[in-house]
């Protein structure tokens, strides 16, 4: 196959590599005996969500997004703690990016991360089926935690 051109963008798929994108994957490792099980499953969760973490979009759900909720969260909840951070010159962003990017992996226990996928997944199951009534013109239940 012939080599492309040098580009200085994002590679055609829109998906950036980087180091340690194997973090997505070796949750995946703990919750399945049969490897082709867990290489199912991992790909499918990829395309689902990760795939949204490394590539630069301001689509729903992609990695801008949850950065503006990131901001908009711990400036409604922990108001104090971001005007701290502020006037010391750090900037919230910079240290929690990397835990977005990485979907907490190497930043919480498995278990942990598997409960923060769970929670992803039931939400993002949630608002799809709530996008969905809504176009038929009526409104999804609210999921009781």
């Amino acid at each position: 196959l012939p080599l492309r051109e040098s580009r200085t963008g994002p590679p055609p798929c829109g998906i950036v590599p980087f180091r340690g994108m194997c973090l997505y994957f070796a949750p995946f490792c703990y919750l399945f005996d049969d490897i082709v099980e867990a290489y199912t499953v991992t790909v499918e969760f990829f395309c689902k969500y990760f795939c949204r973490l490394c590539t630069v979009t301001a689509e729903p759900g992609g990695v801008i997004e949850l950065c503006r909720n990131f901001e908009d969260l711990l400036h409604t909840t922990s108001t104090e703690a971001a005007m701290h951070m502020e006037e010391l010159g750090i900037s919230p962003l910079d240290i929690a990016f990397p835990w977005i990017m990485f979907a907490f992996v190497g930043y919480l226990d498995v278990p942990q991360v598997r409960a923060a996928r769970d929670t992803a997944s039931t939400s993002h199951s949630a608002k799809s089926s709530d996008r969905a009534m809504q176009s038929e013109g009526t409104r999804a239940p609210v999921p009781v935690v």
